[in-house]
């Protein structure tokens, strides 16, 4: 089954298990009750705007109600408050990461978000103004206009203008104006102003402000303007 049908016989079933009409459930969500028969049918898909608020009407979260036959929560979806970038293609909504990828550098789609945020999760380029309480996962570039209380994971360049907490895996270059708190991987570059708190492994040049506590690995020149502290000291 494709997602637009899966999702129709979830809401089908999420409906039913809940005790309510089409015409109770497009009462509450201020539709039609011609739209959610054409849901439930597969003809056509709910407002992307639409799905927070259906899924928590049917009691399920958003993973529950595209997750095939799904699991009933049996109380209400307890939000994460964690930041994620949905993409749709016409009405299916893509979950291949791959596939997610492939649109966004043949698109440009860039994800940009201004204020907190306690973690966040997406598959293509983003611009993150303000700061991150968790960490976060990205398919390409990630710039974050704050600080980063957790990790950094993504498939591209990172640049931070304040501090990160915990460790950098990036497949480009790392760029951080302020101190990083664990390990730093990066497929190109890395340039900290100020300390590192773990092993530094660069496919290219290494510029650190201040001191490395770990072991130094690179492909390129080394400039540290603090030193270098092994494991062992």
């Amino acid at each position: 089954m494709n997602d637009k049908t899966i999702l129709g016989s979830n809401i089908v079933r999420l409906r039913k298990e809940k005790e309510l009409t089409q015409g109770d459930l497009a009462d509450q969500l201020f539709v039609s009750h011609q739209a959610v028969s054409q849901w439930e049918r597969s003809e056509t898909f709910p407002d992307v705007f639409l799905l927070p608020e259906l899924a928590k009407v049917l009691g399920v979260s958003l993973d529950e109600l595209f997750g095939g036959e799904g699991t009933k929560s049996g109380v209400e979806p307890k939000p994460d408050d964690k930041l994620r970038m949905v993409l749709f293609i016409g009405d299916k909504i893509i979950k291949s990461r791959d596939v997610v990828s492939r649109a966004v550098s043949e698109n440009r789609i860039v994800f940009e978000y201004a204020g907190e945020a306690l973690a966040v999760e997406c598959w293509s380029d983003m611009i993150l103004n303000g700061n991150v309480k968790g960490s976060i996962n990205a398919g390409d570039d990630v710039t974050v206009l704050g600080s980063v209380d957790g990790s950094i994971n993504c498939g591209d360049g990172a640049t931070i203008s304040k501090d990160v907490n915990g460790s950098v895996n990036a497949g480009d270059s790392v760029t951080c104006e302020g101190n990083i708190g664990g390990p730093v991987n990066a497929g190109d570059a890395i340039r900290c102003e100020g300390n590192i708190q773990g092993n530094v492994s660069a496919g290219d040049n290494i510029n650190c402000g201040g001191n490395i506590r770990g072991n130094v690995r690179c492909q390129g020149s080394i400039r540290i303007e603090g030193r270098i502290i092994s494991e062992e000291e």
